[in-house]
């Protein structure tokens, strides 16, 4: 049985759907995300490193993005 849920690396077509959820999960939405990564940012790290996101009947309903340690030392909290 199929039940429409997925998870798998993320592609550009990703990107609106992780935007949005992004958006809606900031501390101005009562979320708790603790950084906004720009379009572009997601861009690149789709395109050079493991982005990976769930989805429900094609619809981005999570993502999971990491930072390779070159991108500076710069830490965010994590709260699940």
């Amino acid at each position: 049985m199929t039940t429409g849920e997925e998870i798998g690396l993320a592609a550009e077509d990703d990107l609106e759907g992780i935007l949005a959820l992004q958006d809606r999960n900031q501390p101005d939405w009562g979320g708790t995300l603790s950084a906004r990564f720009s379009r572009e940012w997601f861009k690149v790290a789709i395109a050079t490193m493991p982005v990976v996101v769930a989805r429900h009947e094609g619809r981005v309903v999570g993502y999971l993005v990491s930072s390779p340690l070159s991108h500076g030392t710069r830490r965010f909290s994590v709260r699940a």
